[in-house]
């Protein structure tokens, strides 16, 4: 899937969903990032790409971070959130 093709400033983690970005650090090198939000913000010279990152911080706080849109692959996956319970995955 395509970032292009989902919905900006839209809370996936209401739907049970996170999705991965690829954040391009080096040549051929990408760092995946679960995040479950994310919006688009016009700057001076770049386009920004601001996301609410899945994971909380050592502080139980979610973490929202800014990347040029340059630097992210247009190539996404949403994933569906699974818990454990009493041994059986269930997705939810």
């Amino acid at each position: 899937m395509l970032l292009s093709e989902l919905k900006p400033n839209h809370d996936y983690s209401k739907e049970g969903k996170y999705i991965i970005i690829k954040l391009w650090k080096r040549k051929n090198d990408y760092q995946e990032i679960a995040i479950d939000w994310f919006d688009y913000n016009p700057g001076n010279k770049f386009y920004w790409l601001i996301v609410r990152e899945y994971d909380m911080d050592h502080r139980g706080k979610k973490k929202y971070t800014n990347y040029k849109l340059e630097n992210i692959h247009e190539e996404v996956r949403v994933q569906v959130k699974v818990f454990s319970k009493k041994g059986e995955a269930v997705c939810i």
